[in-house]
Protein backbone atom coordinates (compact mmCIF):
# COMPACT_ATOMS: atom_id res chain seq x y z
CA UNK A 1 0.00 0.00 0.00
CA UNK A 2 1.16 3.07 -1.09
CA UNK A 3 0.90 6.05 1.26
CA UNK A 4 0.87 9.42 -0.50
CA UNK A 5 3.59 12.13 -0.05
CA UNK A 6 0.85 14.72 1.27
CA UNK A 7 -1.05 12.05 3.66
CA UNK A 8 2.33 11.12 5.18
CA UNK A 9 3.04 15.23 5.14
CA UNK A 10 -0.01 15.19 7.26
CA UNK A 11 0.42 12.94 9.30
CA UNK A 12 4.49 14.51 10.51
CA UNK A 13 2.44 17.74 10.85
CA UNK A 14 0.02 16.01 13.03
CA UNK A 15 2.44 14.25 15.11
CA UNK A 16 4.04 17.28 16.13
CA UNK A 17 1.73 19.32 17.14
CA UNK A 18 0.63 16.70 19.26
CA UNK A 19 3.87 16.57 21.19
CA UNK A 20 3.75 20.15 21.43
CA UNK A 21 0.42 19.92 23.26
CA UNK A 22 1.45 16.83 25.03
CA UNK A 23 4.92 18.18 26.13
CA UNK A 24 4.20 21.77 26.93
CA UNK A 25 4.27 23.07 30.42
CA UNK A 26 2.05 23.78 32.67
CA UNK A 27 2.82 26.70 34.33
CA UNK A 28 -0.72 27.70 36.07
CA UNK A 29 0.55 27.22 39.51
CA UNK A 30 3.18 29.39 39.47
CA UNK A 31 1.06 31.82 37.87
CA UNK A 32 -1.22 31.22 40.69
CA UNK A 33 1.27 31.59 43.07
CA UNK A 34 3.06 34.95 42.08
CA UNK A 35 -0.49 36.54 41.60
CA UNK A 36 -1.00 35.57 45.46
CA UNK A 37 1.96 36.35 46.77
CA UNK A 38 1.88 39.85 44.64
CA UNK A 39 -1.40 41.05 46.24
CA UNK A 40 -0.87 39.72 49.50
CA UNK A 41 -2.03 42.79 51.62
CA UNK A 42 0.45 41.76 54.36
CA UNK A 43 3.43 42.71 51.78
CA UNK A 44 2.22 46.40 51.77
CA UNK A 45 3.17 46.92 47.57
CA UNK A 46 1.31 48.85 45.43
CA UNK A 47 0.60 46.07 43.38
CA UNK A 48 -3.46 45.75 42.82
CA UNK A 49 -4.98 42.79 40.80
CA UNK A 50 -1.66 41.10 39.27
CA UNK A 51 -2.14 39.41 36.09
CA UNK A 52 0.71 36.97 35.58
CA UNK A 53 1.29 34.94 32.32
CA UNK A 54 4.27 32.65 31.62
CA UNK A 55 5.34 30.59 28.73
CA UNK A 56 8.61 30.00 27.16
CA UNK A 57 8.64 33.24 24.94
CA UNK A 58 7.85 35.67 27.69
CA UNK A 59 6.70 36.01 31.27
CA UNK A 60 4.46 39.04 31.38
CA UNK A 61 3.23 40.69 34.68
CA UNK A 62 0.85 42.98 34.07
CA UNK A 63 -0.81 45.20 37.63
CA UNK A 64 -2.84 48.32 38.64
CA UNK A 65 -0.16 50.26 40.38
CA UNK A 66 -1.47 52.23 43.55
CA UNK A 67 2.18 53.31 44.57
CA UNK A 68 3.07 57.10 43.74
CA UNK A 69 6.63 57.71 44.67
CA UNK A 70 9.19 56.37 42.73
CA UNK A 71 11.39 54.22 46.09
CA UNK A 72 7.49 52.77 46.30
CA UNK A 73 7.54 52.07 42.62
CA UNK A 74 11.23 50.57 42.87
CA UNK A 75 9.85 48.18 46.11
CA UNK A 76 6.98 47.10 43.65
CA UNK A 77 9.18 46.09 40.94
CA UNK A 78 11.78 44.96 43.19
CA UNK A 79 8.73 42.24 44.67
CA UNK A 80 8.48 41.11 40.54
CA UNK A 81 11.89 40.68 39.94
CA UNK A 82 12.17 38.27 42.93
CA UNK A 83 9.26 36.33 41.64
CA UNK A 84 10.70 36.11 38.41
CA UNK A 85 13.98 34.79 39.62
CA UNK A 86 12.22 32.40 41.56
CA UNK A 87 10.30 31.41 38.17
CA UNK A 88 13.46 31.38 35.85
CA UNK A 89 15.18 29.00 38.71
CA UNK A 90 12.03 26.71 38.26
CA UNK A 91 11.55 26.92 34.98
CA UNK A 92 14.72 28.38 32.76
CA UNK A 93 12.84 27.43 29.48
CA UNK A 94 10.51 30.44 30.37
CA UNK A 95 10.98 33.88 28.18
CA UNK A 96 12.20 37.58 29.50
CA UNK A 97 10.00 39.59 31.79
CA UNK A 98 7.44 42.21 30.35
CA UNK A 99 6.04 44.14 33.29
CA UNK A 100 3.30 46.91 32.77
CA UNK A 101 1.87 49.04 35.28
CA UNK A 102 -1.67 50.22 34.48
CA UNK A 103 -4.40 52.68 35.69
CA UNK A 104 -8.02 51.67 37.16
CA UNK A 105 -9.04 51.68 33.42
CA UNK A 106 -6.81 48.87 32.30
CA UNK A 107 -4.53 51.83 30.25
CA UNK A 108 -0.87 50.63 30.19
CA UNK A 109 0.83 53.68 32.19
CA UNK A 110 4.45 52.59 31.93
CA UNK A 111 6.61 49.58 31.64
CA UNK A 112 9.65 47.98 32.51
CA UNK A 113 11.31 44.81 30.75
CA UNK A 114 14.24 42.49 32.37
CA UNK A 115 15.85 40.17 30.31
CA UNK A 116 15.90 36.11 31.24
CA UNK A 117 19.81 36.01 30.99
CA UNK A 118 20.18 39.10 34.03
CA UNK A 119 18.75 37.06 36.50
CA UNK A 120 19.56 32.95 35.27
CA UNK A 121 21.94 32.10 37.62
CA UNK A 122 21.88 35.24 39.56
CA UNK A 123 22.68 34.71 43.56
CA UNK A 124 19.50 36.56 44.82
CA UNK A 125 21.24 36.70 48.51
CA UNK A 126 23.63 39.03 47.03
CA UNK A 127 22.71 42.48 47.62
CA UNK A 128 25.34 43.89 44.77
CA UNK A 129 23.86 41.76 42.43
CA UNK A 130 20.38 42.41 43.04
CA UNK A 131 21.19 46.63 43.36
CA UNK A 132 22.89 46.03 39.85
CA UNK A 133 19.65 43.95 38.44
CA UNK A 134 17.48 46.49 39.72
CA UNK A 135 19.22 49.11 38.23
CA UNK A 136 19.27 47.37 34.85
CA UNK A 137 15.51 46.86 35.22
CA UNK A 138 14.63 50.67 35.90
CA UNK A 139 16.48 51.63 32.93
CA UNK A 140 14.37 49.70 30.58
CA UNK A 141 11.20 51.98 31.52
CA UNK A 142 8.88 53.30 28.89
CA UNK A 143 6.11 55.55 29.87
CA UNK A 144 2.73 56.18 28.55
CA UNK A 145 1.11 59.02 29.61
CA UNK A 146 -0.58 60.30 32.98
CA UNK A 147 -3.54 58.24 34.36
CA UNK A 148 -6.90 59.21 33.54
Amino acid sequence: MKIKKWALGLLVLTVCVLMQIVSATDYSQAENVCETMLSNPDSHLGIIAPEVSISPYQVTINYIGASTTTEAIMGDVGSILGAYWAIVDKYPEVGDLLITIEDINGNAIGTFACQKNWVYGMDIHDASATQRLALKVMMTVKTYGAAA
